[in-house]
Parts: C-alpha cells; structure tokens; sequence
C-alpha cells in the first residue's frame, strides 16, 4: 500500500489563504490547526519562524 503524503509550508510573510506551497505559504498555525494531516505529512516552518523546521506527523508521535 502506497500512501501519499503532503507537504504544507507556513512563512511570515505567508497568507492563510494561500494553498499552503512553498510558492505560497500559509503564515498561522492557526491554519495548519484546520487541516486534517495525515500520518507521514509534513509542516515546514520557513524564514524567520524558526529557520526551516519541520513537524511530521506520525502514527503514534509528532517528531520535530
């Protein structure tokens, strides 16, 4: 079973209308808190919050 992933960025300089690329970035957690992520999926933090960070959410923890 092959299982696609995503991967959503946020940046400061982000807009929570964007679609979440890394050309157009999302710039809440508040919006990332409205996404339904799947285990594998990805949440890269770019720029100034906290250089290029990630989350990734697994199936029994969330790994930074």
């Amino acid at each position: 079973m092959i299982i696609k992933t995503k991967t959503y960025y946020l940046a400061s300089t982000g807009d929570d209308k964007n679609k979440g690329t890394i050309n157009s970035p999302w710039k809440t957690i508040k919006k990332i808190n409205e996404v339904h992520l799947l285990p594998g999926d990805k949440v890269l933090f770019l720029e100034n919050l906290q250089g290029c960070r990630h989350m990734t959410m697994g199936l029994q923890a969330l790994r930074f």
